[in-house]
């Protein structure tokens, strides 16, 4: 059971109580809530059901809270959890006192808060929710699906054993299933966590409906369930745990109005002869997280995780992830080329107006013939010292002949060898002599890298146009 500071849960209609009191318990580690009211306390308890509740008994004229049925009303919330229960009062009549006894209140504290004995009254409560934990624990049983809890089906494993080892009549292997409902928390967010625990008590009957006689089964923790079974062999053993999931399919369940349904994912092993249950645990579980990144719903056997591995392994070799991808797979489109014939100046506004770094340079047919960047433009049109002109230069004059191609189908490894020896950090891709689109080193570079959703957030932020224009999580060097 994971450490953590009790929780209390504090209801009075005087506010400066409420901050006071709060101020005093935080100090001393409790993590506290506070409301002022009945509606208020429900939902607070609702969200997480507190493990002392305080209640301020002592405003009669107040409507805001009942105090006798907001006890009894915390306690219905949760069969699970006991919730200790604390009145401030302002007399001591023993009637008054009977009748807070009977709504379920354990203890009372004078309305003028002696906070020594707070802290007194909540140790001694603390005592009660341990003794209650206990008492709940050495049941042996899962209060909410029925089945033995998880300490009592680790001890009745080797007897499990035994007794099948023992029954000559049993001609057949044992096997651990662990069964995990799919995506199951969804239910406890969207319809509350009464109704989510409803809804896992029926379907942990339909699965204990559909289990053979000689298996035995416990409740792991939350949604997860472990099922020792015996089967012939490991086809039997997969057709046992399908049926399981098919009476799953089938059901409907029903929560309030509205019909839901619900699958499982189960991972299962052989179980050898004096095995510890943790080892077999462990093997069952990694077969259940491979039926999960498997599209859930389905069973996985244990030897088919260490087959994926060695697959993965084989794919994963070195340059064999990547064998099948090409220039086109990788490289970022030609939004745009410029004509060989343009004007320096028509080339300049076209890089203003796109916020591209650099154009192919094209003829008339559309083949590739150069490449222009905004670096080679700009000297072209303002050459020495001399006043800025407009140019009448053509783009075909001040273009970069001296460059990369790849054709379209060049294996990425053709590509990070040229990159490794190059000058340039970029290339084109091209398809009959026509330009497809570029590769940058700093791009390829990234592809390995973890993408962060942060990765093409600027530092701030505009209302301009332009800044919804996201550009690559590089740039080129290209002057």
């Amino acid at each position: 059971m994971s450490a953590r500071p009790f929780s209390i849960l504090i209801v009075s209609v005087n506010r400066t109580l409420l901050r006071r009191v709060s101020k005093f318990l935080e100090i001393f580690g409790y993590e506290v809530r506070q409301a002022s009211n009945d509606a208020a306390a429900i939902a607070a308890a609702e969200a997480n059901p507190p493990d002392f509740l305080l209640v301020d008994g002592t405003d009669k004229n107040s409507s805001a809270i009942n105090s006798k049925q907001l006890c009894r009303q915390v306690r219905r919330l949760d069969s699970l959890v006991f919730t200790y229960c604390i009145l401030f009062i302002d007399n001591a009549e023993v009637s008054a006192l009977t009748e807070s006894l009977e709504a379920g209140f354990d203890d009372f504290l004078s309305a003028d808060v002696v906070y020594g004995e707070l802290l007194a009254r909540l140790r001694a409560g603390a005592r009660v929710l341990e003794y209650e934990r206990r008492l709940a624990e050495q049941s042996g049983l899962d209060p909410i699906t029925g089945l033995i809890e998880r300490s009592l089906w680790f001890r009745d494993w080797t007897k499990w054993q035994q007794a099948v080892e023992a029954d000559k009549t049993i001609r057949a292997v044992p096997y651990l299933a662990v069964l995990d409902f799919d995506s199951f928390g969804r239910f406890s967010r969207v319809y509350g966590l009464l109704t989510y625990r409803e809804l896992l008590k029926s379907t942990a009957n339909t699965i204990q409906r559909a289990l053979p006689a000689n298996a035995l089964a416990g409740s792991l923790h939350n949604e997860r369930l472990a099922i020792l079974f015996t089967a012939a062999d490991d086809s039997a053993a997969e057709k046992t745990a399908e049926t399981w999931l098919k009476s799953l399919r089938t059901s409907t369940f029903r929560l309030g109005t509205a019909e839901v349904k619900v699958t499982a994912s189960i991972g299962y092993t052989a179980v050898q002869a004096g095995e510890p249950a943790d080892v077999a645990l462990q093997r069952a579980g990694n077969a259940l997280q491979l039926a999960k990144v498997s599209g859930r719903d389905c069973a996985v056997h244990s030897d088919e995780v260490d087959d994926e591995q060695q697959t993965w392994t084989e794919i994963a070799a070195e340059g064999q992830l990547f064998a099948t991808t090409t220039a086109r797979d990788v490289m970022i489109s030609c939004p745009l080329t410029i004509g060989a014939d343009e004007t320096v100046d028509q080339g300049l506004a076209l890089l203003a107006q796109t916020q591209l770094e650099l154009l192919p340079v094209v003829d008339a047919e559309g083949r590739m013939l150069g490449l222009v960047t905004e670096a080679r433009l700009q000297s072209a049109r303002t050459p020495g010292n001399r006043p800025r002109q407009p140019s009448v230069r053509l783009v075909r004059h001040v273009m970069e002949t001296e460059y990369k191609k790849f054709d379209e189908v060049a294996p990425l490894n053709e590509m990070m060898e040229h990159f490794a020896e190059s000058e340039h950090d970029y290339a084109v891709v091209v398809r009959d002599q026509r330009p497809l689109g570029l590769i940058y080193c700093q791009g390829l570079a990234a592809l390995n890298e973890r993408l962060q959703v942060t990765a093409f957030q600027p530092a701030g932020v505009s209302d301009g146009s332009e800044y919804l224009l996201v550009p690559e999580i590089f740039s080129s060097d290209t002057e």
